[in-house]
């Protein structure tokens, strides 16, 4: 996820998968949100907090073709969604 890569076969080569993962997020979470609001829910957190949750939980960003900090990402969404279980 905090994975950044070039690819000049593409029109923008940097590509981010952070930055297309919180777009992708924000896009879910806000249909989330306005599915709610005609069961008159209200989400519990505003998209600022839970991107900063995100990006926190991204880890450290890296680029190349090694998956780099995989343990430490794991590590941290284990602890902050530990009503997840074990997941490989």
């Amino acid at each position: 996820m905090a994975h950044y890569w070039e690819d000049d076969r593409l029109l923008n080569p940097e590509v981010d998968n952070l930055e297309r993962f919180l777009e992708a997020s924000e896009n879910i979470y806000l249909k989330y949100r306005y599915y709610n609001e005609g069961r008159e829910k209200k989400a519990s957190k505003e998209w600022e907090a839970l991107q900063d949750q995100l990006i926190a939980l991204a880890g450290q960003r890296f680029s190349g073709s090694h998956d780099r900090y995989r343990n430490q990402r794991i590590a941290a969404y284990r602890k902050d969604a530990e009503w997840l279980g074990d997941f490989d």
